[in-house]
């Protein structure tokens, strides 16, 4: 016996017990028993076809009731199946086929867009979600009954203009547990942050940042994709085994192949796909190399020859290339031009300084001030910050970027000059005099000295009154006062 013969056998056996059950019981059909049996799925795995009776008399009742007048009652179904019927059965299976083809398609058309059809209107879209998410759980339930499969169900609105509010279904008490012990909330705040990230349209930087990076993966293999068909369409002298990029030129002296065209003409040698970390470089490669620009060649015997004898890294480039990115045309800022300059304020004048100590006052003697000194940059107020500095960037046809270089700044007027260490006033003598400084004093008397100099040069001038000394430095626009405490005198002193 073979195998459909005793499978036919099997299948005649089952169908006897389940006749049995049916009259047995009585109270459902042999096929009902015969589905429990098989543990048959309830539902219909396959799409009924379209009639082609129904769709004639479809037809019929439309033409029928288009050839009635105006105010005419229009006819029913049930008072035309007859008559329409008699037709039907009068024609062969060809005129029907005929009678009824075009019909038929558009019943599956209706059909489909019952089924997959976007309803436009958000009342209608809301009670079909209804309907449908009903019918869904109820199925949902019977089968978990059946099979005590788990079930999850979240179903949320994918815009704004929809009415449908988040829902979620479980089957039991442990999917709920699940999602509270890994995600830390429950069903119903899951679906409800569900609506949120879909309805702000994944506005986050990390799925930004996913997808950048998976444009760029996906661009490096297809760029290596294609470099690959490309060597393996060129090559005349037998498959390549491997690639190799770093040194391309061991695949000329074995193959005789160069590299044509290459987007970047100031490289030193061939790089891979993945050694690019730029999409705009990477778009430049994916459009020169699927454009045929940028190929491999085969050079002939006498080229690879001459190669031999000079070889070099295995790239050329033909006198009209170019590149020609896909990229938009970069559009290049200007630097506006600097202010004027406008000159600095002239040094203060030098100071007399008088100071009552008794009966006895004296003024130093001054010098005429030196002529303003103009500085070529602008003026910055003390306090204010520095004005930002425009960063100038432009890229040529190959991409290659350029940096606009930085205005150098003005050399100060005491670059290079020594400096000594600064003495302290308690260092210095009050009888000492200097050459070119005029100093003048009415005594020395009481518990401080204040030393003031005045001069443009930065001479020293000592101005001693009422047993005060008052010393200033001025240099260009700065001034320097110093106070110092010194023991009483003994008696007056003038020091010229």
């Amino acid at each position: 016996m073979d195998l459909k013969a005793a499978l036919a056998e099997a299948q005649a056996l089952v169908l006897g017990i389940a006749r049995q059950l049916a009259d047995r019981f009585k109270t459902h059909k042999p096929e009902y028993y015969h589905r429990l049996l098989m543990q048959h799925s309830r539902r219909s795995a396959n799409v009924r076809r379209v009639s082609k009776w129904n769709a004639f008399l479809s037809q019929e009742l439309l033409r029928r009731n288009g050839e009635l007048g105006p105010g005419e009652k229009r006819k029913k179904v049930s008072q035309l199946t007859k008559e329409i019927s008699e037709d039907w059965n009068r024609m062969t299976k060809e005129e029907q086929d005929r009678a009824t083809s075009d019909k038929v398609l558009e019943l599956y058309e209706q059909r489909a867009n019952r089924a997959y059809g976007r309803q436009n209107v958000p009342a209608r879209a809301f009670r079909d979600a209804r309907t449908s998410l009903a019918l869904v759980e109820r199925e949902l339930s019977a089968l978990h009954n059946r099979t005590e499969v788990e079930v999850l169900l979240v179903v949320t609105r994918g815009n704004q203009q929809s009415y449908v509010q988040p829902y979620s279904f479980i089957t039991s008490n442990p999917v709920e547990d699940f999602i509270v012990a890994t995600h830390g909330c429950t069903v119903e705040d899951l679906s409800v942050a569900m609506e949120g990230f879909l309805l702000g349209k994944m506005s986050n930087t990390r799925v930004f940042a996913q997808n950048a990076r998976s444009q760029i993966l996906r661009l490096k293999k297809e760029v290596g994709s294609i470099i690959d068909k490309n060597l393996q369409e060129t090559s005349r002298r037998g498959p390549i085994r491997q690639m190799k990029y770093v040194n391309f030129q061991d695949i000329t002296r074995e193959y005789g192949l160069v590299l044509r065209n290459w987007p970047w003409k100031e490289a030193e040698r061939f790089k891979a796909p993945g050694n690019f970390s730029s999409r705009a470089e990477l778009e430049i490669l994916f459009s020169m190399w699927t454009q045929g620009k940028t190929h491999f060649r085969c050079l002939t015997d006498d080229e690879w020859d001459a190669w031999r004898l000079q070889p070099t890294n295995g790239l050329e480039w033909s006198v009209d290339f170019q590149v020609q990115s896909p990229l938009p045309p970069a559009t290049t800022a200007t630097i506006p031009p600097p202010p004027p300059a406008t000159a600095a304020s002239p040094p203060l004048p030098s100071m007399d300084t008088t100071l009552d100590g008794g009966s006895s006052s004296s003024s130093s003697s001054s010098q005429a001030p030196s002529p303003p000194i103009t500085d070529p940059s602008p003026s910055t107020a003390v306090g204010q910050k520095r004005p930002a500095e425009f960063i100038n960037t432009t890229t040529s046809d190959d991409g290659t970027p350029g940096v606009v270089t930085k205005r150098p700044r003005k050399r100060r007027a005491d670059a290079g000059v020594k400096r000594g260490p600064r003495k302290k006033p308690g260092d210095s003598s009050l009888g000492s005099s200097t050459p070119g400084a005029s100093t003048s004093g009415a005594g020395v008397s009481g518990s401080s000295i204040d030393t003031a100099t005045t001069t443009n040069t930065g001479t020293p001038t000592l101005s001693l009154n009422g047993g005060t000394a008052a010393s200033s430095t001025s240099v260009g626009d700065s001034t320097r006062r110093v106070s110092t405490a010194a023991e009483p005198a003994v008696g007056n002193a003038a020091t010229t």
